[in-house]
């Protein structure tokens, strides 16, 4: 992984992570300033003082592995803390190999894909609707509505909640079945 100065025309290395030499124009990402250590390192095509190879969020060097994003280095548990897809239901991360139900643009565990207001688990292909980032069944919405509806006629279906999209996929398939329970609803 260690390659001695070169001379005038070396090319650097660009083995990934690698320790490469210094030529007089290298510039760590990390902190911006020229590099004049013997050794630096190479990560995705940037070059970095060996001290400067740290976690953006937590401070701690990282050593084994890393994630890049943003011209910045993270931590596995800072990265994923931060950029992780995040449940509709839970708030926490989901896995990529893990299934999930989708509605509209949220995601969720299927296990957090729940009537907010009975909370039986929605299934695929079951009809419910997404009314102020909540989860209602066919059922309870109905009630819900017909309440309103009681108390305040002019109010149209589409004010009132919004229909939604089921999917039940994982994050990298997408196989959607949709309904509107709504008439124009979006």
């Amino acid at each position: 992984n260690v390659s001695p100065g070169g001379g005038g025309g070396t090319e650097p290395p660009t083995w990934r992570g690698g320790r490469g030499s210094v030529s007089p124009k290298s510039v760590c990402e990390g902190c911006q300033r020229v590099i004049s250590d013997r050794f630096l390192l190479r990560l995705n095509d940037s070059l970095w003082h060996e001290q400067c190879v740290q976690c953006a969020s937590c401070k701690e060097p990282l050593e084994t592995t890393c994630f890049y994003r943003d011209k910045k280095l993270y931590c596995k548990l800072d990265y994923e803390k931060l950029f992780a897809v995040k449940c509709g239901g839970c708030f926490e991360g989901i896995a990529p190999s893990e299934f999930v139900m989708r509605a509209q643009k949220s995601v969720y565990h299927l296990s957090c894909f729940c009537c907010c207001v009975c909370e039986r688990r929605l299934q695929k292909g079951d009809e419910f609707v997404l009314k102020e980032g909540q989860l209602l069944c066919k059922s309870d919405y109905e009630k819900e509505r017909e309440l309103l509806s009681l108390v305040s006629p002019a109010l149209s279906d589409s004010e009132i909640a919004r229909s939604c999209t089921a999917a039940g996929t994982d994050l990298g398939r997408n196989c959607k079945s949709g309904f509107p329970l709504a008439p124009g609803g979006k």
